[in-house]
């Protein structure tokens, strides 16, 4: 995953506690906010969706996802922080 595409550049300020606006939103995403079918797990699909739906908002940056060659279609996932498994 990537905050942008190559031409962009990354934008921080006090409003995003003085992280990236992208930063910003992945933390909280995988705080919980990301977890759109409240299964208590994120998975990489969950999460890029909603980075592209908060960043390109705040900052115009297009939030990339890239699909390693050798995938065989499995996907990250990540715990809610404090969360049992």
């Amino acid at each position: 995953m990537t905050a942008g595409t190559a031409d962009e550049k990354a934008v921080m300020g006090q409003k995003w506690n003085n992280h990236s606006v992208y930063t910003f939103y992945l933390l909280k995403g995988l705080h919980g906010e990301a977890d759109y079918n409240q299964n208590r797990v994120i998975s990489l699909t969950e999460l890029q969706l909603y980075l592209k739906t908060y960043v390109p908002k705040e900052a115009g940056l297009t939030p990339q996802r890239i699909t390693l060659d050798s995938s065989k279609g499995g996907e990250f996932v990540f715990y809610r922080e404090g969360e049992d498994r």
